[in-house]
């Protein structure tokens, strides 16, 4: 076997819009980031398993059983995604809070406003 160099190039285009592995492909990459933070054990405890973060296509849902938890994952995924050349779309990120305790909120561009829940117990 003889040695061979690999020229690295700036990838300039995604997957195709609508394309039939673009799902596939674009889970195999965000795998890492969804790895990394399962491995924090931050999240909702749903029986006895950790999960804090859920995908579906390209959106990704964060749980957290406070706001400082949801600040650090929002942190952690925001260094992750900078390192993958991705970004969070701030204009589409929304935060909700719910806590028996405390009126529900959520964030939605900067805003925050009260939500109604009905017969949360």
């Amino acid at each position: 076997m003889g040695i061979s160099c690999v020229t690295f190039y700036e990838l300039k285009a995604g997957v195709r819009q609508g394309g039939v592995l673009s799902p596939i492909l674009f889970s195999i990459y965000i795998d890492g980031l969804v790895n990394l933070v399962n491995k924090t054990n931050i999240g909702c405890k749903i029986g006895a398993i950790c999960t804090g973060i859920f995908l579906y296509a390209d959106d990704i849902i964060l749980l957290a059983p406070s706001i400082q938890a949801i600040q650090s994952m929002i942190n952690l995924c925001e260094l992750e995604l900078d390192f993958m050349c991705m970004a969070v779309n701030a204009k589409n990120l929304l935060v909700c809070v719910l806590d028996l305790g405390i009126k529900y909120m959520c964030k939605c561009d900067g805003v925050w406003f009260p939500i109604q829940l009905g017969n949360v117990r």
